[in-house]
């Protein structure tokens, strides 16, 4: 019995931790806090893409006028710890209710918000996306799933996000998490 408290005990500590290493992640994307979001980004993604790129297309961004911010969040569910040449991974579902706000000449035209609309529905389906014309905004709902991984034995837990509607990310993803973690995630979708 006493293993038994002691193993929930440490999955709970992983669960507590991976939360608040998401939350912090989230907080720093909704600031634009980007060189945190990449230092809480999987490493391995970089050599794919370069860091400094990254930061890059993130701060093009806000310069062309995006703003996009987590509203709320809930955890809706982790997988158990999957250990792979030397790293723990977790998979975490998570509900998000999240907002975009568009600003600039180029999101005036009403057949570019439709293209848009069109492809949020595409992600995130029809009923979840909703288009506000006064303050130029959509409101996303929708499950998204991360990947968390740390070195085996650390708490600093990074997230790379899995789009399984994004082929390209898919096949990518594949290139850097073992295949046993990315046949947990085809198992989830």
């Amino acid at each position: 019995l006493l293993l038994l408290l002691t193993g929930f005990q440490s999955l709970n500590a992983q669960e507590a931790t991976i939360k608040s290493r998401l939350g912090d992640y989230i907080e720093a994307t909704n600031t634009g806090n980007w060189d945190k979001v990449l230092d809480m980004v999987y490493d391995k993604l970089f050599e794919t893409v370069p860091k400094e790129q990254m930061k890059q297309m993130f701060s093009q961004m806000g310069a062309m006028g995006l703003k996009m911010e987590v509203k709320e969040y809930t955890i809706a569910n982790m997988s158990e710890k999957m250990s792979e040449e030397g790293t723990d991974f977790v998979i975490v579902e998570y509900n998000a209710d999240e907002n975009l706000t568009l600003s600039g000449p180029q999101f005036s035209n009403d057949a570019v918000i439709q293209q848009m609309q069109a492809q949020f529905k595409t992600l995130y389906g029809e009923d979840n996306v909703t288009y506000d014309k006064e303050s130029n905004s959509f409101a996303l709902q929708g499950t998204k799933t991360m990947v968390a991984a740390a070195k085996s034995g650390s708490e600093e837990w990074k997230f790379i996000e899995y789009n399984v509607t994004n082929p390209m990310q898919a096949q990518m993803l594949e290139q850097i998490i073992p295949a046993n973690v990315i046949s947990k995630l085809k198992e989830k979708k």
